[in-house]
């Protein structure tokens, strides 16, 4: 269901293995704290233009469309994390921030979470709506929810940060809706020597691009110390911070997948499950993290 953003109402609020060698943390030990102390964010905007124009449309569930790809790209790997977080600290009720065509906010539903996504893309939030009808969609702007203050167990931002021209300040929105000492959960690229090679250089410029140029900005990118100056300053605690990494005897594949992709030999879709991410000890490239909101002094 896809509200107007002048009829938003939050749903109520319902209380509620051993890792294996990867490349990225074969390459971790030169650069994993390598991270570039560039004019940050001082490219967002384009980044964000770039973004909308990626984004915001309506062919999100088209099954051989580049989306679809990312999708089976991410999921596999940020679903389980998310879900396991969840269940672990009892939460019911979850708001997808950034939500685009629901690939988080759906998966969510289907794991049996009350859940809300809201995109600052009306039709990004209009093809959720379309394909995912156990949840509510809203367009709004993540700077500002539409929301009272403790209206949610937990907030997702998945792939959003980057993406932000204040990501503090969208960060700070979400402690402010999650209620007691309910979850925010993040997932996207650390701003590393290696995530610049991996996810700029070789996803987005060189010949071997399958991204659009552009859509990322290396200087935008957050890292983990970043990330966790900006929680304490929002009022939440660290809880968790694991990698995303593929393993070793996944790369020929990977790669192989990544050539027939640029070659039209294979859909986006089949090559994002076939590069087959994993969680990871070194976030060098990537990473999923867990906050929880502090308990207010008595």
């Amino acid at each position: 269901m896809l509200l107007p953003a002048t009829c938003i109402t939050p749903p109520s609020r319902l209380r509620s293995g051993p890792h294996q060698l990867d490349v990225s943390l074969v390459v971790a030990a030169c650069v994993a704290d390598a991270s570039w102390e560039l004019d940050y964010r001082a490219d967002v905007g384009v980044v964000a233009l770039v973004a909308d124009d990626v984004f915001a449309r309506d062919d999100w569930w088209e099954p051989d469309g580049f989306l679809m790809g990312l999708r089976e790209l991410l999921n596999p790997v940020r679903i389980p994390y998310i879900v396991r977080q969840l269940r672990e600290h009892g939460v019911r009720s979850v708001l997808d921030v950034g939500c685009g065509g629901g690939y988080v906010s759906e998966a969510l539903a289907s794991a049996g979470f009350v859940g809300f996504g809201v995109d600052r893309s009306t039709v990004a939030a209009g093809a959720a709506a379309a394909a995912d009808d156990a949840t509510t969609y809203a367009a709004a702007d993540g700077h500002r929810l539409p929301f009272g203050d403790a209206s949610f167990d937990a907030v997702v931002l998945s792939e959003v940060l980057e993406h932000v021209s204040r990501p503090r300040d969208v960060l700070g929105e979400a402690a402010r809706v999650v209620a007691g000492v309910g979850l925010v959960l993040v997932t996207g690229p650390n701003r590393t020597l290696l995530s610049r090679a991996m996810l700029i250089w070789l996803a987005q410029e060189w010949p071997t691009r399958v991204l659009p140029r552009g859509l990322h900005s290396h200087a935008a990118f957050v890292n983990p110390r970043e990330l966790w100056s900006w929680c304490r300053d929002v009022g939440l605690n660290r809880v968790d911070l694991t990698g995303i990494g593929l393993r070793v005897e996944h790369l020929p594949a990977a790669v192989g997948a990544l050539v027939r992709l640029r070659w039209g030999s294979l859909s986006h879709a089949e090559a994002g499950r076939a590069i087959a991410l994993t969680e990871s000890r070194s976030s060098a490239v990537a990473y999923l993290a867990t906050a929880r909101k502090a308990r207010a002094a008595v």
